[in-house]
């Protein structure tokens, strides 16, 4: 079960005056537990937050500690599922022999096709901070797609099913 990733990241944050915040990142992965056409995926984000309680119309409100509306956009792509379901696996014959050599025999059904699980992530939030009390809202929307599924094959092939990039989720 031995895996391997490359990742190159690229990020930037700007800050103006603490009272406009900016953030993006690009980010360019390969893993072996996709097949062999799909190995490569790219993720990005950007955000934006504006810190409404330094702006000089705000200054004079003793009270108000924080007042921040932020924003946010992005793809994540996932690699929760078992290191063999891309590539065939072998496994020996334990305890049969013949002529004194050792059978192997394909373990699992592989799926060169396989590509990553990817996320789309939409949210916009809003802290607020007065004295003791705080309080966050959130609305976001998140879909996933490609997501892995288990898609039941003919038993003419040994193998009851195939992971395959199927689903879709929407929160």
């Amino acid at each position: 079960s031995i895996n391997r990733e490359m990742s190159f990241l690229l990020a930037i944050s700007y800050d103006y005056n603490n009272r406009y915040l900016v953030d993006a990142t690009i980010r360019e992965s390969a893993s072996s537990l996709y097949g062999a056409d799909k190995r490569w995926a790219n993720s990005w984000s950007f955000g934006f937050g504006w810190n409404l309680h330094n702006e000089q119309f705000m200054k004079n409100i003793s009270w108000l500690k924080q007042m921040k509306i932020r924003c946010s956009y992005g793809l994540t792509g996932n690699q929760n599922f078992n290191t063999n379901a891309a590539i065939a696996t072998y496994r020996y014959y334990t305890g049969f022999s013949y002529a004194g050599y050792m059978g192997a025999y394909l373990s699992n059904m592989p799926n060169s096709g396989l590509m990553w699980e990817q996320k789309k992530d939409f949210n916009i939030g809003l802290d607020l901070k007065t004295g003791p009390l705080s309080l966050t809202f959130d609305w976001y929307t998140a879909d996933t797609r490609n997501m892995l599924t288990d898609v039941t094959i003919p038993t003419s092939t040994g193998f009851p099913s195939v992971k395959d990039n199927l689903g879709l989720v929407r929160n």
